[in-house]
């Protein structure tokens, strides 16, 4: 059995390599092909838009604005390798080094047994982080969005203006414990009829319903929590897990709005392995274009309505500082021209930091009721199951389940409805393990962490013509500057313990053998004086720019950022197609919920 998870685990990594490499020869012998009329000059082309990174923002915009104009989207990273199970592959896909960054950041109270050191992984291929993450799909909470509409005081922000933007882009066909919800119900706030999930939208969300979950809402129950849905108005309780997941696979931005048009869409254009150097702003300071360097080779190109930059919440900034725009100090320092002074960029740093815990199942039939492959034989037939067209079997689904818990300092600041940290539970597959064990892992993670951390552009690194992203990025995580974090964390920890002990769990005969420090990474940027966008996403000072990412938004989700970062996203995509197509329309009326109101043109 272990030689056989060995091979399985063995084996995807080395499809991930092969199948990276085939993807970058390919690409680069087009790339040849195709510019060596050009005698090595950049020949420069013009868009209406140029999109700087296709992850999860870069590629539903791309997907969305070029229904209507004319798309460049450019990526650093080629294709994910081929959609699979996001449990068994999770691991190989974030630390493949072919398809994603690796950063490293030096904490002064975290990580101490490194030396303070921690490793960050980034998805560095088309869908970004959400080719290569678990798929968690969580909104966050209602509050959350409610504070982003405070502090950018713009109402479009706020949960019920938002719901909107979630519904368009889900198809949501997953378990619910409140079947009411489904599709219309009463919200929590107001007596308004209203409708919580989206049902035809290209990003399909799921749920996990493993036959740990009833086992999991009861232990909530026994120590005092409702079971509740994580989405539409998230309260704290035990939830079933939500996944961007279809027929067992990833649904990413790319699945959902890139790789089925790029092909036919004539007004579209992908360019992979394509590395921005720098956004091409005028003395008027109008963004007008980038230079990028597509396999090496310099290139030039032209948008003449706008520059958005959705590089991910690490690049992003340092893209702005590369271009001229951040602070003035850190600008000179690099010898980089200063187009606009903007303190704020790459402050207001947030760290999705948590903690590990792992237990090991020591009832072996207990074990077995949950996983009945714990000999070569089943292991062999279950793999068998999952490699027909349509997936089945134990590695056709996740046993992971989550929860939403306020702490005593939210309670102490009057923020009692408004969850802080999250719990999440999963049911290990017995592979890649060298004893035919069943582990439960159970990991507390920070949801709003007052810590802040801060990005800087590695001014040596730039000076001395450093090419590499990841050897351009310097930042600290801030984790624990804050000590107040801490007591959460520790609260989280206790609540771990309470569940592993809760009659629902005794029949497992748990035992904890290790723990280990995880981090997500989240940045944003609060309102004056470190203000770097306005709230419809436009980097102050600069005309024709914007920043489309999670680094826009001023404060953490509690939860997981990959379904905000796809919100952020399509409220822009909205926003744009206002602006260009009408201008003086709605507000509130988005092109894309009425495809009869703007007629798309040449698509």
């Amino acid at each position: 059995m272990a030689k056989l998870s060995l091979l399985v685990l063995t084996s995807a990594s080395l499809m991930i390599k092969q199948y990276a490499e085939q993807y970058r020869k390919g690409d680069l012998d087009m790339t040849l092909t195709e510019l060596e009329p050009d005698l090595s000059l950049p020949r420069i082309k013009t868009y209406d838009f140029i999109i700087v990174g296709a992850g999860t923002s870069g590629c539903l915009l791309a997907g969305r604005l070029s229904q209507y104009f004319r798309v460049l989207l450019l990526e650093t990273g080629g294709n994910p390798p081929p959609t699979v199970n996001t449990f068994l592959w999770s691991n190989q896909f974030s630390t493949d080094t072919l398809i994603n960054y690796h950063f490293q950041s030096k904490q002064k109270h975290y990580s101490l047994k490194t030396g303070g050191m921690l490793n960050i992984s980034q998805g560095k291929m088309m869908g970004g982080s959400g080719s290569h993450n678990k798929n968690y799909y969580n909104r966050g909470s209602p509050y959350d969005y409610d504070q982003f509409a405070s502090i950018t005081q713009d109402p479009s922000w706020s949960y019920l203006n938002v719901i909107q933007h979630f519904k368009r882009f889900e198809s949501f066909n997953g378990i619910l414990l409140n079947e009411n919800q489904r599709g219309y119900g009463y919200d929590i706030f107001s007596i308004i009829f209203v409708g919580f999930y989206g049902t035809s939208g290209p990003i399909s969300v799921t749920t996990s319903s493993g036959p740990t979950l009833e086992m999991w809402l009861a232990a909530g129950r026994e120590l005092g929590f409702q079971a509740a849905d994580p989405n539409a108005f998230q309260i704290e309780a035990f939830s079933p897990m939500a996944l961007s997941t279809k027929n067992s696979a990833r649904s990413s931005s790319y699945t959902g709005f890139i790789q089925g048009v790029e092909k036919t869409r004539r007004n579209l254009r992908v360019l992979r392995y394509s590395q921005v150097q720098k956004v091409l702003i005028n003395g008027n300071k109008i963004a007008y274009g980038v230079t990028y360097l597509r396999h090496g080779i310099p290139q030039i190109d032209h948008a003449s309505r706008e520059v958005i930059i959705s590089a991910g919440a690490i690049l992003s900034p340092v893209m702005l500082m590369q271009s001229g725009i951040g602070p003035a100090k850190l600008l000179n320092s690099a010898n980089i021209p200063i187009v606009q002074d903007l303190p704020g960029v790459g402050q207001n740093l947030l760290d999705h930091a948590d903690v590990l815990l792992k237990f090991e199942i020591q009832n072996p039939s207990a074990a077995q009721a949950l996983y009945p492959i714990l000999s070569e034989t089943a292991l062999q037939d279950e793999l068998v199951k999952f490699q027909a067209p349509l997936k089945t079997g134990a590695f056709s689904g996740e046993n992971v389940h989550q929860a939403f818990i306020v702490s005593s300092r939210a309670k102490r600041e009057n923020e009692g409805n408004w969850p802080d940290y999250h719990l999440y539970f999963q049911l290990d597959l017995p592979t890649g393990l060298e004893t035919n064990t069943t582990n439960i892992n159970m990991r507390v993670e920070f949801g709003r962490p007052k810590s802040r951390g801060c990005i800087i552009l590695n001014t040596e690194a730039y000076a001395a013509g450093e090419l590499d992203d990841e050897k351009l990025v310097t930042f600290d995580l801030g984790t624990f500057t804050d000590p107040t974090d801490i007591d959460v964390l520790l609260e989280g920890i206790r609540l771990i313990f309470s569940i592993s002990k809760t009659t629902a769990f005794q029949a497992l005969d748990l035992s904890r053998h290790s723990v280990a420090f995880v981090r997500y990474l989240y940045n944003g940027k609060k309102d004056d004086p470190l203000a770097v966008v306005d709230p419809e996403l436009k980097v102050l000072g600069v005309s024709r720019l914007r920043v489309v990412d999670a680094s826009v938004l001023p404060t953490s989700t509690n939860a997981n950022t990959n379904a905000p970062t796809l919100l952020v996203a399509e409220k822009a995509a909205c926003q744009i197609l206002r602006d260009y197509l009408d201008p003086n329309s709605d507000p509130n009326l988005c092109p894309l919920d009425n495809p009869a109101y703007f007629t798309p043109f040449n698509n």
